[in-house]
């Protein structure tokens, strides 16, 4: 195979489980109250935000309550970034 396409796809593998280890430090901070004003917790927002909010359009809380969307994302981003791994 193309080695710039390897590079590419190895690339694009690591910025999405980059991207699915934001989501995670973000549930973490968001169980810390005195946390999730600070720096980190707004550029997690940030980075996570264009991810998170279209999947909460679909996926309702559980119990209204419970966010399951970061933890489906997170999924999602692993499958896809594995997908590309093994496909390149």
């Amino acid at each position: 195979m193309d080695p710039l396409i390897l590079y590419t796809a190895q690339i694009v593998s690591l910025i999405l489980r980059l991207l699915a280890f934001c989501i995670l430090g973000r549930s973490l901070i968001s169980w810390f109250p005195n946390l999730r004003d600070s720096e980190v917790a707004r550029a997690l927002d940030n980075i996570t935000d264009p991810i998170l909010q279209p999947l909460r359009r679909f996926i309702p809380p559980i119990g209204g309550t419970f966010d399951i969307t970061p933890m489906l994302a997170m999924i999602a981003l692993f499958l896809i970034s594995d997908f590309i791994r093994s496909a390149a």
